[in-house]
């Protein structure tokens, strides 16, 4: 990693989420097979660099391979393509080198919401509406919006929605009183990666493999990149006034049938010199392979029954090792695919709606066309954006994640019909 974010540089990343941003630093974000064509005093310079701009190249580090060495560049002359950097050893003309944490504008608090530890914990001292409060913490310092927040008193979960101050989070749900205790922390705590890459692969290919096994998204956004977790995460907004021509321009369909399972089995910790996944884990409509999964088995069976579809889901994933990883991301699999989901396509103006981006978690609320249950209740991820310059609007694609916690509305059946 090139930045603080609780480790070194000497410490091994397990985080799917840290794993992922060093991953872009090092892998994705970067120039290679380059060569020194000059050397004078501290002037060096490497004809073949692609860009000319100034400045284009600051923040990255170069890698003198031929020499073992590595430094951060400060300043880069576009004009002559010079590197202006502190050498960490000797340089000579023919050196080969690359460079790696190019352009690297990386959203580092989306990241730490999603990665981070247990980041903060205490007990709170008094109490208000979607409100934590502890006095003497310094939540400013320690908290990212976004972050899982856990109240180990009842047990209950919620996100951060706004850091307010150093004693106070506004919270996405009511779930704190005076005198509980909680936890706050990444929304992947627990979560380890561990894989061992052995032969030459597309780097974007693996990275799309790590989002998946870790249930994340990753999209660029104002020429920075960002994180989000699929499914969870605060909520930003409701979307409450769609533009009419004449009608309303909002459309809805469901997701396939051949989407939903209910046979789900993940076969991880792949043992390299054996050639095989040596653990397998799997529930489906009759039995699970260990307790934590028991209660899938009902969520199987009524998948199968509602749907009539007896749809087999299988996976082997060579980053998954130990069995909090495999029972996390199993669960994550299970709740995405065991239901028919709603998706939607909203247009709103561009002055409301240009805020939002891949990734935000919102709220539907058009009782006109929205479903009775699913309006006002459901929280939607956005899965895909685009501009219309003309009529000045935004298209925002959406797809139904789960309900908010109020009695009665835990469990939704979404109408075939529509």
């Amino acid at each position: 990693m090139s930045r603080s974010n609780t480790y070194t540089t000497s410490d091994v990343i397990y985080n799917p989420a840290f794993v992922i941003e060093s991953y872009l630093r090092d892998e994705v974000l970067t120039e290679r097979k380059l060569t020194i064509t000059y050397v004078s005093g501290t002037d060096y310079r490497a004809s073949d660099l692609k860009y000319e701009t100034d400045d284009y190249y600051n923040g990255a580090y170069f890698h003198n391979v031929t020499q073992d060495w590595v430094a951060l560049i400060t300043d880069y002359v576009g004009a002559t393509k010079q590197l202006v950097m502190t050498a960490g050893g000797t340089i000579a003309v023919n050196d080969k080198c690359f460079l790696s944490n190019v352009q690297a504008n990386i959203d580092t608090d989306v990241f730490d919401s999603i990665g981070a530890g247990i980041v903060d914990s205490g007990t709170t001292t008094s109490a208000a509406s979607l409100k934590l409060i502890q006095t003497g913490q310094n939540f400013l310092t320690t908290v990212k919006v976004g972050m899982l927040v856990e109240n180990t008193t009842t047990p209950a979960i919620s996100y951060v929605k706004a850091v307010d101050s150093d004693t106070q989070l506004t919270l996405d749900d009511n779930i704190m009183a005076s005198g509980e205790a909680y936890e706050i922390k990444g929304v992947r705590h627990g979560w380890t990666f561990n894989k061992v890459i052995r032969e030459r692969v597309s780097s974007i290919d693996e990275l799309n493999v790590m989002l998946h096994d870790a249930h994340l998204g990753l999209f660029k956004s104002y020429n920075t990149y960002k994180l989000f977790s699929v499914g969870d995460g605060t909520i930003k907004g409701t979307l409450n006034n769609p533009l009419k021509n004449p009608q309303p321009m909002v459309s809805y369909s469901l997701t396939p049938l051949d989407n939903i399972y209910t046979d789900f089995t993940l076969n991880y910790a792949y043992n390299y010199a054996k050639g095989i996944y040596e653990k397998k884990m799997y529930v489906n409509s009759r039995v699970a392979s260990i307790g934590y999964l028991t209660s899938y088995i009902t969520v199987c069976a009524d998948a199968e029954k509602e749907y009539r579809v007896s749809n087999k889901w299988g996976y082997s994933s060579d980053y998954i090792y130990d069995d909090d990883t495999a029972k996390l991301f199993l669960e994550q699999k299970i709740q995405w695919h065991s239901i028919q989901r709603l998706q939607v396509e909203y247009y709103g103006d561009m002055k409301e709606h240009i805020k939002y981006e891949c990734g935000d978690k919102i709220i539907l609320d058009y009782a006109k066309t929205t479903p009775i249950g699913i309006n006002g209740f459901g929280v939607f991820i956005i899965e895909g954006t685009g501009i219309n310059f003309t009529n000045e609007s935004c298209l925002l694609k959406l797809i139904w994640v789960k309900n908010l916690t109020i009695p009665g509305l835990e469990n939704i059946t979404i109408e075939r019909s529509l």
